[in-house]
């Protein structure tokens, strides 16, 4: 790790001499028997140093996992609340759009069965003729049969 006891230590151009000042001090506290290398026996305290900076860092990532972890469950949970209100804002104007298309469905059905319930017994007779009649007027079988075909459960209800 050192370089030597005949070659004095210089400050690299492009590092600062302050901290290298304080780099080679640390250095030579480690090199305890002065030969300019650190061998094992003198690497016990900065080993140790060096496993609790690790231990540190390694910790404040954690405490930043945690706050990173905590940030993004708050926007998950305030992301998906904002959703649930879009979705819930957009059904409520759907139901609304659809309350208004059924009632005004409604009212047409209700007027046309006031319609039907209106009519004289004329109109009755001409509305059914309508339904099986040629174009001279008189009954066709075939168009009495499509119009029946569907309805025979209807045909006990006819009175004779």
């Amino acid at each position: 790790m050192g370089s030597g006891a005949s070659t004095k230590l210089v400050c690299p151009n492009d590092y600062n001499d302050d901290k290298f000042s304080k780099i080679l001090t640390l250095f030579d506290q480690l090199d305890k028997n002065g030969d300019r290398v650190v061998d094992s026996s003198e690497l016990d305290e900065i080993s140790k140093l060096h496993v609790q900076n690790q231990i540190a860092e390694i910790e404040q990532k954690k405490k930043l996992e945690i706050i990173r972890k905590q940030k993004v469950d708050v926007f998950l949970v305030e992301n998906t609340n904002k959703k649930l209100e879009d979705i819930k804002k957009e059904m409520e104007a759907s139901k609304v759009k659809n309350d208004c298309f059924s009632n005004n469905e409604l009212l047409c059905y209700n007027m046309e069965i006031e319609w039907f319930n209106r009519l004289t017994q004329d109109g009755r007779e001409k509305l059914f003729l309508t339904k099986v009649s040629d174009n001279k007027g008189h009954i066709d079988f075939w168009k009495f049969f499509e119009y029946m075909k569907h309805r025979t459960h209807d045909i006990t209800n006819i009175q004779w």
